[in-house]
């Protein structure tokens, strides 16, 4: 028998999740990631190496690097964004230099299909992608002002293919970041940062037409804004503001409200600098924030307890990309992409995710019970045992947070699945009292 770990190994909720951040190394490739987590918890990455004989390119995190694979080969330029629609497929957003327009990639069947635009102007600068419930494709980007172009524009892509609009913006450089999202109505905002007036605005279609709202007047307030509305259609923005501040604009009750949340000192804005410098995440009734500088990588949480920073990784020689993407799956564990190494301006780099072990956040409503399980490691397909007889079915997740298997537990015991690869894994158990166990397994061949 080969054995991943020889151990036996139980902890108590509290000690399972205080662990801090582990970081994958995804690749040694590219810049600019952008990542999702789909409806089945897989994280989906995108990333680009930006030249004449640049590419894009996609995986997932439990892929491995033999996973990676080219989405497109070109010049383009980031940041890229990728979302993934109703069925699990990822779609990615990226700027085609030589083409002048937004590109999309769509992966369908094993198979990337092109879904790009073909608009007048030199588009799809600064991208943002969502996909709303009826599976109707909504970005926003930025046609620059110093390609003659209107400034920020919406595109739609459905049954009819693409519609494409300036939203009256008024001229604007590409470099500073759109974010759109949808309320639980499909209606569009889109949040971006005015370089003419120093301003964050927010926008929004109403009876066909676009209204814009000043956000916050500044000075300098907007850059590398992230945009989120949530399921009470509350309005959040986090965003750069003067003097490298991280802030949270929230509308709530028909009033805007701010947040100070941190202070970058090592922010570099330039052509070749920061890009979508904070990314903004909710899980239950708490916020989450990444944010970073060439220095590190941050993350914040927001609740009604007050703000909570984290440092998720320091530099130490090299300088980080000032890019980050955040997103929670669907047990509370937070997930970031950023670029290290020389990842910042046009320098290629390396990509990584940290991710924090399953959020306590997720467990605020249940009380904390220590287990063990024996046999311990165990061969897939057999039965382990639990010494309690409280708990009526369990959950097997791997140790990236992802769901793989749910289960009953009948008479103290647990049958593990057939075809599942030897390594790591932790088990929930739960019953109706809420109560919850968990104990890490190790599945050897």
């Amino acid at each position: 028998m080969k054995y991943s770990i020889i151990f036996i190994f139980f902890l108590t909720i509290s000690a399972a999740y205080t662990q801090g951040w582990q970081t994958h190394t995804i690749s040694n490739d590219g810049i600019k990631p952008s990542l999702t987590i789909d409806k089945q918890n897989n994280v989906h990455i995108a990333f680009l190496l930006e030249d004449n004989s640049g590419w894009v390119k996609y995986t997932t995190l439990s892929g491995g690097t033999e996973a990676i694979e080219t989405v497109s080969n070109g010049y383009f330029y980031g940041p890229l964004d990728i979302a993934s629609d109703q069925n699990d497929n990822p779609i990615i957003a990226y700027h085609d230099h030589n083409q002048e327009n937004q590109a999309v990639r769509k992966l369908e069947d094993g198979q990337w299909i092109n879904l790009d635009t073909d608009h007048p102007g030199h588009d799809g600068w600064d991208n943002s992608i969502v996909v709303g419930s009826n599976g109707v494709i909504h970005t926003s980007s930025v046609d620059p002002s110093g390609f003659g172009g209107a400034g920020v524009e919406y595109g739609q892509y459905g049954f009819n293919g693409w519609t494409v609009e300036p939203i009256g913006s008024g001229p604007i450089m590409y470099a500073n970041t759109t974010r759109i999202a949808l309320n639980s109505n499909q209606k569009v905002y889109i949040s971006y940062f005015d370089d003419q007036a120093g301003f964050l605005k927010l926008a929004t279609k109403v009876n066909n037409n676009w209204q814009i709202e000043t956000v916050d007047p500044g000075p300098n307030a907007g850059r590398f804004s992230s945009l989120l509305i949530d399921e009470n259609d509350d309005i959040f923005i986090s965003y750069l503001a003067d003097g490298g501040v991280i802030k949270l604009a929230s509308f709530k009750d028909n009033s805007w409200s701010f947040q100070t949340i941190d202070k970058l000192d090592n922010i570099e804005i330039s052509f070749g600098g920061a890009r979508n410098l904070t990314s903004l995440a909710k899980f239950g009734s708490t916020f989450g924030i990444a944010y970073g500088d060439k220095q590190a990588v941050k993350f914040a949480t927001i609740s009604e307890n007050g703000i909570s920073l984290d440092t998720v990784i320091k530099a130490s020689v090299q300088n980080f990309g000032q890019i980050v993407s955040l997103a929670y799956n669907s047990e509370g564990t937070a997930f970031i992409a950023f670029a290290g190494n020389n990842g910042y301006g046009n320098a290629n780099g390396n990509i990584f995710v940290a991710q924090k072990n399953i959020s306590t956040t997720s467990l605020q409503n249940f009380e904390s019970i220590q287990i063990a399980l024996f046999p311990n490691p165990v061969k897939a397909g057999q039965f382990v045992y639990t010494k309690l007889n409280n708990f009526d079915h369990y959950q097997l997740f791997d140790l990236y947070g992802k769901l793989i298997y749910s289960g009953s537990i009948s008479n103290y015991r647990i049958e593990l699945p057939g075809q599942i690869n030897p390594g790591n894994y932790l088990i929930k158990t739960v019953n109706n009292k809420p109560a919850v166990g968990y104990s890490k397994i190790v599945i050897i061949e």
